[in-house]
Parts: C-alpha cells; sequence; structure tokens
C-alpha cells in the first residue's frame, strides 16, 4: 500500500510541475508583450505547451493505475 501511495504522489508531482512551470513561463511572456509591445513567441509557447503535456499526461496515467 504505501507503495502505491508513493506512486501516486509521485503522478501529481509529474502532473503538477511541469503544468505549473509552462503556466509561469506563459505569464511572463504575456507581461512582457503587454508591458513592452514585444511580439509574443507563440510557436515557442505552443512547443513548451507540447514538452510539458508528455509528464502530465504520464503523471495522470501512473496515478490512474496506482489508486484507480
Amino acid at each position: 500500500m504505501p507503495l502505491q501511495q508513493f506512486y501516486h504522489v509521485l503522478g501529481m508531482i509529474l502532473v503538477v510541475v511541469p503544468l505549473a512551470a509552462t503556466l509561469a513561463i506563459l505569464l511572463m511572456a504575456v507581461f512582457r508583450h503587454l508591458r513592452w509591445a514585444s511580439p509574443l513567441p507563440v510557436r515557442a509557447l505552443l512547443l513548451l505547451n507540447l514538452i510539458a503535456l508528455a509528464p502530465a499526461l504520464a503523471g495522470i496515467a501512473l496515478m490512474r493505475l496506482t489508486l484507480g
């Protein structure tokens, strides 16, 4: 049972950390765009979201497998 809880917590970490980092980077880019009227790097932000989505999906699968 404790090993299942460990994997569940690991899955939650895999979901929260990449998505929180992506949100922080996205907000910094939007604030920079609004403050200095610099172009918004849309392609880079979309690529970042795709990169962050992989560990998040793995974390969701890990949570789903461990505690149902």
